[in-house]
This record gives structure tokens, C-alpha cells and sequence, in this order.
């Protein structure tokens, strides 16, 4: 893995899975990244509509709690964040 130069940190990575269960009937989508993880109030609050760990004025807070009820709700599927980087959605077929 590289290095940020400016930081010393290594750069961005994301890991996509993309699975179907045994049955054939659900998918699972699995996105997967370096970073630093998520704090468990931010893990906690992450679905809610409008919120965001961005300064005031950038961006809405929306993108998460959309696709989580699009997900759920349109689909029947689920999604869960989890601390360490890890996005979880199965959904059926």
C-alpha cells in the first residue's frame, strides 16, 4: 500500500464483495475501507436523517438515511454499519 506523501498515512483503499447467499434469494454487498473507523456515537446516529460529521454548511446529512430506507423499506433488505470500516447490505433477489 502507498503512502500519503503529505501525511504518512497510506492512501485510501475500499474493498467491494459483492456475494449471493446459498438459497440464490439474497444478495450482500460488502464495501470495506482503511480508514479509521467510526466512534460508536457516530455508529449509533449514522441512518438518522441530517446527520452529519461534516462542519455546518457541507452537505445535507441525507445520503446515508436515503439509502437505508431504499434498502429496507423498498427493497426488504438491510444495512448496517459496522466500526471498523465495514458497510453490510443483504438484500433479496
Amino acid at each position: 500500500m502507498q503512502n500519503n506523501h503529505a501525511s504518512g498515512r497510506p492512501d485510501p483503499c475500499f474493498i467491494i464483495r459483492l456475494k449471493a447467499n446459498d438459497d440464490g434469494n439474497m444478495l450482500q454487498l460488502e464495501i470495506t475501507d482503511n480508514g479509521p473507523g467510526i466512534d460508536q456515537d457516530t455508529q449509533k446516529r449514522i441512518f438518522e436523517p441530517f446527520f452529519t460529521t461534516k462542519p455546518p454548511g457541507i452537505g445535507t446529512g441525507l445520503g446515508l438515511s436515503v439509502s437505508y430506507f431504499i434498502i429496507t423499506q423498498n427493497h426488504g433488505g438491510d444495512l448496517k454499519a459496522r466500526r471498523w470500516g465495514h458497510l453490510y447490505h443483504p438484500t433479496p433477489l
